[in-house]
């Protein structure tokens, strides 16, 4: 586990710019081999972790459990609770694990059009000092726990 790391503005791999700080990840069920990289939206406006569940299923799981509403800005999205490994990899070396949260709570976003990229919260960010520099092209994390 690092102490801080900086990140790309963009997350991994090369994508159109969508004007947002974008952190890559990795899920996984918990104790499971990890997935592909992801990039998820550093969004300091949300509470919740949020995952699209079909990303969840790419990562080998399945959701479960009874489906309930979260409330968003942008109006209800229906989903499910689950547990999950998340781990904030590096950008440019996605193999690189900068932190992990195994057992995270996060929300599974039903429908991709609701979430068509994984959303950090503060359940996750609150653990972080964060820089954004979106004029340089950098996020930093530097973490808060011991």
């Amino acid at each position: 586990m690092l102490g801080s790391h900086v990140f790309r503005f963009g997350g991994h791999g090369e994508l159109e710019p969508v004007g947002l700080p974008l952190i890559p990840i990795r899920i996984a069920r918990p104790g499971q081999a990890r997935s592909l990289p992801f990039n998820a939206i550093l969004d300091t406006g949300s509470t919740q972790t949020v995952v699209p569940a079909e990303m969840y299923e790419i990562a080998g799981g399945e959701p479960s459990g009874d489906r309930r509403q979260l409330k968003t800005g942008g109006g209800p999205v229906h989903g499910w609770d689950a547990t999950i490994d998340l781990h904030i990899v590096d950008s440019h070396l996605p193999s690189v694990v900068c932190w992990s949260f195994e057992g995270a709570g996060v929300f599974l976003a039903e429908e991709e059009a609701d979430f068509p990229l994984a959303v950090l919260g503060w359940d996750l960010l609150g653990s972080f000092e964060l820089k954004i520099n979106r004029e340089m092209g950098f996020i930093e994390l530097k973490s808060l726990r011991s």
